[in-house]
């Protein structure tokens, strides 16, 4: 029986990620990498940005957001479910058994290629164990920009990586206060009704968790079997991808922001000109195109108001008003807004992390959240974006 080795490492915020390398195994009869052969093709809020930052524009009304399946915490984990391991250090949930993989689509090297493409700054969009369209263009532009020839594929060179990879995959956390301070409640779908909120906000701790670890709150419920992450409490210790403090977080200031119409990607590169980041990303439809051309950063934002005008829309309802709605990680535009020279388009975030790259804009530049901040941190007014085909 093969063993897939799964290593995780351990992150500081405030002392409430232990510090850890662990290791999780799981026994499989035969590969699964038939099901991630999946061709990746080689590249071939607001009206405008005031003075004031407030995103006015045609931005796609987001009227969804999604549910997940819910994995009740009871649930035991299957018969071929991983385990952790420490490889390191005293580590209080080494030798569990973890709910993963539990479905069809699940796999164990996909989950560690997609958090180490995390870990070094190459974004899948959200982490969720399965092979995907963002996971293979993410190893598609790894390969591209450290020589190795790009496939897109889980080939042998990047199973190699993976081997070699000492940082670790999972991390153990405890859960603060402030992660489930909330307030949390059910956002309306109307976005009638959602201006009659003060604030957008997530409406589970849980929620607010996945973003933090840039996954999907099914996988947080299968890494943590027994855990009640639906009333979880602050100090309670959970298992989640290392990427809050990987590779990434140590480069500087972004000299170009390069988005490829065609590819729906974002390159970015530092002032030397190195590349720094890879996003996938939702750009507008061909009834709302991008904009081919040489722009700039006009300012940053967070936790942006928006203004929502049906006349701006070609798919707005009959009878639909103009309306402003409050800021929120589960607004139209996230919780951070990138102003650019480009009248009437920004870069901001998203209420939906799994539709990223999957569906179009009514003309803007659409990243997960966690991206977004990554991206506005670094970048400043007069930073370069190039549009490009």
């Amino acid at each position: 029986m093969a063993q897939a080795c799964l290593t995780v490492n351990k992150l500081n915020i405030l002392s409430t990620i232990t510090t850890l390398i662990l290791c999780l195994t799981i026994s499989v009869g035969t590969s699964t990498l038939s099901a991630q052969t999946q061709d990746v093709q080689a590249p071939v809020a607001q009206a405008q940005q005031q003075q004031a930052g407030q995103p006015q524009e045609p931005q796609p009304a987001e009227r969804v957001i999604a549910t997940e399946p819910y994995i009740p915490a009871t649930e035991a984990p299957q018969q071929n479910a991983a385990h952790t391991k420490a490889a390191g250090g005293n580590v209080s949930m080494a030798g569990h058994q973890i709910n993963f993989p539990r479905d069809p689509k699940d796999d164990l090297d996909v989950l560690k290629m997609q958090i180490f493409l995390d870990y070094h700054g190459f974004s899948v969009g959200q982490i969720d164990g399965q092979w995907g369209y963002n996971t293979g263009r993410g190893i598609y532009q790894f390969q591209k920009f450290h020589g190795i020839p790009p496939t897109g594929q889980m080939d042998d060179s990047m199973l190699d990586l993976l081997a070699k990879f000492d940082k670790g995959y999972l991390v153990e956390y405890s859960v603060t206060s402030k992660d489930v301070k909330g307030p949390f409640y059910t956002i309306p779908r109307s976005y009638a009704a959602m201006s009659k909120l003060k604030a957008l906000p997530y409406e589970s701790a849980l929620e607010g968790l996945g973003e933090k670890f840039h996954c999907a709150q099914s996988l947080l419920r299968k890494l943590n079997p027994g855990v009640n992450l639906d009333n979880i409490a602050a100090g309670t210790k959970i298992l989640a991808p290392n990427v809050v403090n990987g590779f990434d977080e140590t480069k500087g200031k972004v000299g170009k922001v390069r988005v490829s119409k065609n590819n729906k990607w974002i390159e970015v590169y530092d002032t030397a000109g190195q590349f720094m980041y890879f996003y996938p990303c939702t750009l507008g439809s061909p009834r709302d195109p991008l904009p081919l051309g040489t722009y700039s950063v006009v300012g940053v934002q967070e936790n942006p108001h928006y203004s929502y005008n049906p006349s701006l829309f070609w798919d707005s309802k009959p009878g639909e008003q103009p309306c402003t709605l409050a800021p929120g990680p589960n607004g139209p535009v996230g919780d951070l807004w990138i102003g650019t020279s480009r009248k009437s388009l920004g870069i901001h975030g998203t209420p939906n992390p799994e539709a990223i790259s999957r569906n179009n804009s009514h003309g803007c530049i659409r990243l997960c959240n966690w991206d977004v901040h990554q991206l506005g941190k670094r970048v400043e007014v007069g930073t370069k974006l190039e549009f490009v085909e």
